[in-house]
């Protein structure tokens, strides 16, 4: 049960982090973390069970994460699907294809008449945002398929609906 994450692990000074410079002379943050068990999922054949151990995890660590605050989760990113509104201005990154323009166009202003207001009324709190397959680790395990071993790279996290979690994840595993 829980989730299984990565600890950080004290420096030689009794610290989480240690400043130092990196080759440019620009100071950087660097830490250590644990090593958990497995590789990332895409290293394995996604199987129902695996799929389902991953949904079961999510709600386990939003559950975890669900009264957790920190002012840096109250951010924005690119891939934010609460404000996907910015994509409008860069239709022509996409397929040339007219009916596939259309197809995003309409999508896009669904979006912003409806959608982007629908996903601010949902359930809000603190979430991944990046559930794919180099972000889940599994192992092997003989006569059973692969399965689930841990979450990494929390870097992409913010406060966002619950759902965008789901999306994403199921956009990776499809």
């Amino acid at each position: 049960t829980g989730v299984p994450v990565p600890r950080v692990l004290k420096t030689k000074s009794e610290q989480f982090y240690a400043q130092v410079q990196d080759q440019e002379g620009r100071p950087r943050l660097v830490w250590r973390v644990s090593l958990l068990p497995g590789e990332t999922l895409d290293h394995h054949a996604p199987t129902t069970s695996l799929i389902g151990e991953v949904g079961a995890m999510m709600a386990r660590m939003h559950e975890a994460l669900l009264d957790f605050r920190h002012p840096s989760l109250e951010r924005t990113l690119k891939w934010d699907l609460s404000a996907a509104e910015w994509i409008s201005e860069h239709l022509s990154v996409f397929d040339a294809e007219p009916a596939v323009q259309r197809q995003i166009r309409d999508l896009l202003a669904w979006y912003g008449a409806r959608g982007q207001a629908l996903l601010k009324r949902l359930p809000q709190q603190a979430i991944h945002n990046d559930l794919n397959q180099q972000n889940l680790l599994a192992i092997a395990v003989p006569g059973h398929g692969p399965r689930l071993s841990g979450v990494i790279d929390f870097g992409d996290s913010l406060y966002n609906p619950r759902i965008a979690d789901l999306a994403i994840a199921g956009a990776y595993l499809a």
